[in-house]
């Protein structure tokens, strides 16, 4: 019995000892904490539990009304997105409808360009085009009257030999001049043949001058004259090959009573007229 009764007594110290080791350690830790809290209260400037615990309150009371603060901050939130939203459509409303003022200036813009070139040449049709106009045809008509004026001269100066007439042709109006021993000369005043000379040599230049210049006349490519001779020498109408040759003329209808032109045709036809009727027979050359 007094074994075993010693054996439980150093059981229940060596508990006792441990008991009051685990206590010395909380109260170390107590301790410990008891001056953390201490060292916290002066870091805080407070100076006890009481005061520790009005703070909490405060900051408690505090965070109530930063939490009502915030839920209303949101609130705002929520109503200024819903603003900018609104102002965001707007703004793409503003933007598409400059885009299309744009968009019309431009096209106004270019119209304008449009109806001032427009401007520009009507005015330059009404104001300058009759001006240029004229000056052109005045060239052309210069420039034909001097080839008219060229072919005119050679040709009168083949059918009339003699030195003491010289013509040409005015530039602005075609017509005939004529000088004669240094003089000029009215027409009525000439010989029959040196009429019929300035008639041909008139008639076929003009003809030549058109034909060359005005491609599109369909009767270029014929010539008809009506007694041609009338009033020429026999000279004069032999020398009338020498002219028809250079006409350069596909086809030429001469209507005359001058027998010597039959040497330098092709064709003759002899109209012969009695009892009202009229026959047309083609001579044998």
């Amino acid at each position: 019995m007094s074994g075993t009764t010693l054996a439980q007594g150093k059981a229940s110290k060596r508990q006792e000892e441990d008991s009051q080791k685990k206590l010395d350690e909380i109260m170390k830790k107590i301790d410990k904490l008891q001056k953390e809290i201490e060292d916290a209260l002066k870091a805080f400037k407070i100076a006890d539990i009481t005061e520790l615990k009005q703070l909490e309150s405060n900051i408690k009371e505090n965070l109530d009304s930063f939490e009502e603060k915030i839920e209303k901050l949101k609130s705002q939130h929520k109503a200024i997105e819903i603003d900018l939203s609104a102002e965001r459509k707007t703004q793409e409303y503003l933007n598409k409808e400059v885009n299309e003022l744009k968009a019309g200036l431009e096209e106004k813009t270019k119209l304008k360009e449009k109806l001032e070139l427009y401007s520009e040449i009507k005015n330059w049709v009404i104001e300058q085009f009759p001006t240029l106009l004229r000056d052109i045809e005045r060239e052309i008509l210069i420039s034909s009257a001097r080839d008219f004026n060229t072919f005119f001269k050679e040709w009168f100066n083949i059918l009339v030999e003699s030195g003491n007439i010289e013509v040409e042709i005015r530039p602005d109006d075609f017509q005939p001049i004529i000088n004669v021993n240094g003089y000029d000369s009215p027409f009525h005043d000439l010989s029959g043949g040196e009429k019929s000379a300035i008639s041909l040599a008139y008639r076929l230049g003009l003809t030549k001058i058109i034909n060359e210049r005005y491609q599109d006349v369909k009767t270029k490519d014929l010539l008809i004259l009506d007694e041609p001779t009338d009033g020429f020498s026999q000279q004069q109408v032999n020398r009338m090959q020498e002219i028809f040759d250079t006409l350069n003329t596909a086809q030429m209808i001469i209507i005359s009573h001058e027998r010597t032109l039959d040497s330098f045709i092709t064709d003759i036809f002899t109209f012969k007229k009695a009892n009202h009727q009229t026959n047309v027979v083609k001579e044998i050359v």
